[in-house]
């Protein structure tokens, strides 16, 4: 069994259009995006996350977490799969970081989490400092509840963390790091930061295997980051049970 996985960063979905044609054009079966308008302020349309989920005939799941000038963002889970079930996940301190989903894919469920995770305060060399240790909590908290669920995973999203970070590193040694399982075009999935960075990333439980992995070089510059996309297969039995 075989899937695309994408996870973005929209930036708010300032192109809404663009990234509609952007998702379609990369036909994802399952779509993870971070920062999308769930309740635009003076803008149409004011949620986003159903308007892209009609266009694209998916169902998706969404949650908004924080406050931007423009209005409520957050994260959204699409799929052409059915969505069986979904939770919010929260840090330490109570706040959200992700959307949990289970999907059900072909008869077989996996467990899908799309996340955010805490943000870099300024000065960077400090906020980096400072702001790790948030994010290994919430790393933790994602693999907690991927155990819980006993199924087969796929973490998405924004780390906004380097892959020598803490908070990589802890979530690297339980899960496959796409980008780094296969060879890729590159790993700049962040260009605004000067120096060339990644922090997005697509990780997956035991159970898959990595087929290919690219970043997609948007020529549009719809966000400030750029889109990460993997193909996966999930390793079955003879007798359709997985790995």
């Amino acid at each position: 069994m075989r899937l695309r996985v994408l996870t973005y960063n929209v930036l708010a979905c300032k192109r809404l259009e663009r990234t509609f044609d952007l998702l379609n054009r990369l036909d994802a079966d399952i779509i993870c995006l971070q920062e999308v308008l769930v309740a635009a302020k003076g803008r149409r349309p004011s949620d986003q996350a159903k308007w892209l989920a009609d266009a694209l005939g998916f169902q998706y799941v969404s949650e908004g977490r924080y406050r931007y000038v423009y209005g409520l963002a957050g994260n959204v889970i699409l799929t052409h799969y059915r969505l069986e079930s979904t939770r919010v996940l929260t840090g330490p301190q109570g706040k959200g970081f992700g959307l949990g989903a289970i999907i059900e894919c072909a008869g077989l469920r996996i467990a899908v989490v799309c996340g955010h995770y805490a943000f870099v305060p300024r000065p960077l060399p400090i906020g980096v400092a400072v702001s790790s240790f948030l994010r290994t909590a919430q790393v933790r908290r994602t693999l907690q509840w991927i155990r819980q669920t006993g199924l087969p995973a796929i973490v998405a999203g924004d780390l906004n963390c380097l892959p020598y970070m803490l908070e990589y590193r802890t979530i690297a040694k339980q899960m496959a790091d796409c980008s780094r399982a296969v060879p890729v075009n590159h790993r700049n999935t962040r260009p605004t930061w000067g120096l060339p960075a990644q922090i997005d990333y697509i990780f997956t439980s035991s159970h898959f295997r990595t087929l290919s992995c690219s970043t997609v070089n948007d020529e549009d510059n719809i966000s400030d980051h750029r889109p990460v996309l993997a193909d996966i297969e999930l390793i079955l039995t003879e007798s359709g049970h997985f790995m």
